[in-house]
């Protein structure tokens, strides 16, 4: 089975690789504070855009190109190698659209057949069935939730189809590695396909606010904080997969609910209490056997026990999380007055309403992806709201 990389949000990094995790929050949000500056950094930024579906294409054990969704992440991967195997396939005709396009690209690239090799992007635009604004200036197109408008491009025009790759996967000692993507090589000369990647679409010459000085402070701040936790207890903690992902439905909850602005910590950690709790309960009430129903119940308590035995370091943990939150918005905020890519979104009933890209994928100089900056206020809760039409549908 292939692992799917996840990135994570970077203020939530301390959840899931404990002090070093904090450490690399500060550290990112100190590089893009000076990425914004115009100083000297080890990172670069692009632009996370808000595609759909996800894709992924390459070359398998066999030595055949082929495409595939998601279900490529399966623990029996499913993927195409011929378009009459997807016309085959369950999948709605859109889908099959869009692998069938992207399979007829691959096979007619010059993809190297003898190397095991494979890249996930996101779909953007697809030339058929989805008719794109184009005008003498600009071009338009709406993959998701976001409307998306840039500098008019022949590449976009002529294209087939867009997708935005992310991540590459590479074999190495019988394991499989994600990290940073670039294109796909045997994409890149195509004119059929308009592929994204590594682009900020930031220009440096565009006025902000931002104020590296006060993200500094803030910043210094959040430091002072992690030195105060007791290490110990994040380090249990990952080793608790219900926990940490509890934990983190409990923060989405907020993002998603009516009042969507970043939850005070004590809040947090009491929403974190209920969702563990919940979780546990529902799924012994669920189990048929009383030594099924023992096994989770002590696992219950043991989460519970790390969670409310140690209820200061948990809320200092949120403080962090707070405090980085906000300049990790500041700094996205800076970074969208830059931006060179006009954004909207379609309100149910057709209103359009002007918005940013959904944020930035912050990658270092080795090419190891790091992780996500967006504004989750805006941007986690529109993309599970009835209140705004989606691209696809």
């Amino acid at each position: 089975m292939t692992s799917n990389v996840h990135l994570e949000h970077v203020e939530e990094l301390v959840l899931t690789r404990s002090v070093l995790g904090a450490a690399d929050t500060v550290r990112i949000l100190r590089q893009t504070a000076k990425y914004l500056a115009n100083d000297p950094c080890d990172i670069d930024l692009s632009v996370k855009w808000d595609g759909a579906p996800a894709v992924v294409v390459g070359v398998n054990d066999r030595h055949e190109p082929f495409v595939a969704t998601k279900s490529f992440f399966n623990q029996q991967p499913a993927y195409y190698t011929t378009i009459s195997a997807i016309k085959q396939s369950t999948m709605n005709v859109e889908l099959k659209h869009i692998l069938s396009t992207l399979l007829d690209i691959v096979i007619w690239s010059d993809i190297d057949l003898t190397k095991r090799q494979a890249y996930q992007g996101d779909v953007l635009f697809l030339r058929r069935d989805r008719a794109m604004q184009i005008t003498p200036e600009t071009v338009s197109f709406q993959p998701n939730v976001i409307k998306y408008t840039l500098p008019h491009d022949s590449g976009i025009i002529r294209a087939n189809i867009g997708v935005a790759w992310h991540t590459a996967y590479t074999y190495e000692g019988g394991k499989i590695f994600g990290r940073a993507g670039t294109v796909p090589p045997f994409l890149v000369y195509l004119q059929n396909i308009w592929n994204v990647d590594g682009q900020s679409y930031v220009d440096p010459k565009k006025y902000s606010t931002a104020s590296y000085r006060v993200f500094e402070d803030q910043l210094l701040w959040a430091a002072d904080i992690i030195k105060s936790i007791d290490s110990s207890v994040l380090s249990e903690a990952l080793h608790d997969e219900v926990l940490i992902t509890q934990i983190k439905k409990a923060i989405n909850s907020h993002y998603r609910g009516t009042d969507p602005d970043r939850p005070p910590p004590w809040e947090v950690y009491a929403s974190a209490v209920t969702a563990v709790e919940s979780f546990y309960n529902a799924k012994i009430q669920d189990l048929m056997t009383a030594k099924a129903k023992y096994h989770w119940a002590d696992k219950r308590e043991r989460s519970l026990s790390l969670l409310c035995d140690h209820k200061d370091d948990w809320v200092q943990v949120f403080l962090f999380m707070h405090i980085t939150g906000s300049v990790k918005n500041g700094l996205v905020y800076g970074l969208n007055q830059r931006s060179t890519i006009s954004c909207s979104f379609k309100k149910s009933n057709g209103d359009m309403v002007n918005t940013s890209v959904e944020g930035y994928v912050v990658v270092d100089h080795a090419g190891r992806q790091i992780a996500k900056l967006v504004d989750r206020a805006i941007f986690s809760r529109a993309n599970f709201s009835a209140d705004y039409q989606k691209g696809w549908g």
